[in-house]
């Protein structure tokens, strides 16, 4: 034992040595160790210890090592398959309250002390005639009891130590080196499965490595993430509802950047046949609350929508429900749960670029999308994403979208016309394209008796004027996207004539087709242009001043620049949506982006 303790001091030492070669080295020993169970219980702190250190050293190599020393050690603890440090500090309390009980209740059956005659037994004379005596064992619950609070210390001091070295692994996962990323990578995998508190985030963060150009390391993100997720059988057929538990722990602490790479992630792995119907069917049951939380059902439904990526028709099957109940019914209570049922909506589309039929302006799907836009609510903070999703959804699966858009914007102006009234701002429009953007400063100060008339607060009506702007500038962002779209789709309609053309000219040697081929590519070419050709006029007939857009220009320029200082309209949140608004009505063309709109611009940024 002498000389075993004289070697493991050496190797202490030799982590620390100035040869990397040899730091790396001692810490693959130290592995191999640690995975036999030969490293003394005494030892575990001073080598974790020493191991956390390493993880800054400037060699690669080593950096290597210790991040594998750290994952074995998590894999073959000797503390048990959950190391969740709230549960273990509870049981340790638990430990020391006994423990403390039990001398309170010893001290009160001897209040002068313990008895050393009670302590003491005699063995017997010696040969000298001496009696020995031998201190009274304790009984063996207090002793267990000992044991397990001091195993229970040690337990902690270990799943603390695994959380410094969680802090010091996450800045590996973006290194740039290959193995540092790995490796980081696969620790984090290892934390995430012995449940480590800081594991659930560090997963999330790992999870944007899909997205990493090299190709090894997005591999590697997969493989973790999907050894993280499944539980395989004994007939390594993988458990539905263990899968949906563990992602919906992700997809509950996860921001809207690691949720875009968790769909990413779930699309692959649905790719690979990973996710089955008995898995959808877990989620959906989820999603219509059977037994599932507020929150469950959103974070349920947000899994829904990455699962429907690669399989849009589990959308289609759950469609009338969708529409019904979660955006006329739980969208009400929950707009959250609002955002991501559009986003499942959204799939949808990739139907209709197979040949399925969009939505009709007056479908009842198109119908519950406006009236979540078009609803009375003061909670504007939750009802901005949910409109602007709304609309997106809108965009995405209505065949006239353009039709939809002028009846919500009409529907709005309409409730907005007492306070646009209110603040002497004409709706109508001018004769000339030109506006001083001077001119709102001639306007004369409403009458503060005025605003009592139109009964309602004033949160309400700077509710409505807010729906109105953010409306009217996303609407206009879309539809300037939707024209895009369908010049491109026209574009790609008439290459396709011009391939089919080529096609029959490579069949036949005849004059004649190769003439039909010229006479396709000229018709191609000619399609393109009169798609740009009509681009152009939408375009320019959207900044006209009776463009349903543009007719509310002026009520952006005034809550922009708030001349008269009115308190209706001096609201950051509002001055900063229609600064918002104004930005992306200036994307039109060049005549909304004119110089007086750029000087407001400037003008809000002094």
């Amino acid at each position: 034992a002498k000389l075993r303790d004289q070697f493991l001091g050496i190797l202490q030492d030799r982590i620390r040595d100035v040869n990397s070669y040899c730091r790396s080295k001692v810490l693959s020993v130290w592995k191999d160790m640690w995975c036999h169970k030969a490293v003394p219980l005494v030892l575990h702190p001073t080598i974790l210890q020493l191991s956390i250190g390493r993880l800054r050293d400037k060699t690669t190599i080593v950096r290597k090592s210790a991040v594998q020393l750290l994952t074995a050690m998590l894999e073959n603890n000797p503390y048990g398959s959950s190391l969740v440090l709230t549960a273990v500090e509870k049981r340790l309390k638990e430990a020391e309250d006994r423990l403390k009980k039990h001398d309170e209740d010893l001290a009160a059956q001897n209040p002068d002390g313990p008895d050393i005659t009670d302590m003491m037994q005699s063995l017997g004379p010696e040969e000298d005639g001496e009696e020995t005596l031998y201190v009274q064992p304790q009984s063996s619950d207090l002793v267990k009891l000992k044991h397990r609070m001091q195993f229970r210390k040690c337990c902690c001091d270990f799943i603390q130590q695994m959380h410094s070295a969680m802090t010091q692994i996450l800045p590996l996962l973006f290194s740039k080196t290959l193995t540092d990323v790995q490796e980081a990578i696969r620790f984090v995998e290892m934390a995430h499965q012995f449940n480590l508190e800081p594991s659930q985030a560090a997963a999330n963060k790992a999870s944007i490595l899909i997205f990493h150009s090299d190709e090894k390391i997005r591999e590697t993100a997969e493989a973790s993430f999907q050894s993280m997720l499944w539980c395989w059988g004994p007939r390594q057929t993988a458990e539905p509802a263990i899968f949906v538990r563990r992602l919906l722990k992700l997809v509950s602490t996860a921001q809207e950047g690691e949720l875009a790479s968790l769909e990413e992630i779930i699309s692959r792995l649905t790719k690979k046949d990973l996710i089955g119907p008995a898995t959808v069917e877990t989620i959906w049951a989820l999603v219509a609350g059977q037994g599932a939380s507020d929150l469950e059902r959103r974070y349920a439904m947000r899994m829904f929508a990455m699962v429907a990526n690669n399989n849009p028709g589990i959308v289609q099957q759950h469609l009338t429900w969708i529409a019904d109940v979660g955006l006329k019914e739980k969208s009400r209570r929950d707009p959250i749960f609002g955002v991501h049922a559009c986003l499942a909506l959204q799939k949808l589309a990739s139907l209709s670029k197979g040949g399925c039929e969009k939505f009709a302006a007056d479908d009842n799907v198109i119908f519950q999308l406006t009236s979540l836009i078009s609803r009375k609510t003061n909670n504007l903070s939750l009802w901005m994403p949910l409109a602007e999703a709304a609309l997106d959804t809108v965009y995405a699966l209505c065949t006239h979208p353009l039709k939809v858009t002028k009846a919500l914007l009409k529907r709005l102006h309409a409730r907005c016309e007492p306070v646009l009234q209110y603040l002497k701002v004409s709706s109508t429009p001018h004769d000339s394209d030109e506006t001083d953007c001077n001119a709102a400063q001639a306007l004369p100060a409403p009458e503060v008796e005025g605003f009592a008339k139109l009964g309602i607060s004033e949160h309400e009506a700077r509710a409505h004027l807010m729906r109105l702007i953010f409306v009217v500038g996303h609407s206009a962002l879309k539809q300037l996207v939707f024209l895009e779209e369908q010049k491109e789709q026209a574009k790609a309609r008439a290459d396709a004539a011009e391939a089919r053309a080529e096609a029959k000219e490579a069949e036949g040697d005849s004059d004649d087709e190769g003439i039909a081929a010229q006479l396709g590519l000229q018709s191609s070419q000619v399609a393109e242009a009169e798609a740009e050709k009509e681009l152009l006029q939408q375009l320019h007939q959207m900044s006209s001043s009776s463009s349903p857009w543009c007719q509310h220009m002026d009520l952006i320029r005034e809550v922009c620049l708030d001349p008269l200082g009115q308190p209706l309209i001096k609201h950051p949140v509002l001055r900063g949506c229609a600064g918002l608004s104004l930005c992306k009505l200036m994307l039109l063309t060049e005549k909304t982006c004119s110089q007086e709109n750029l000087q407001i611009l400037f003008t809000i940024l002094d």
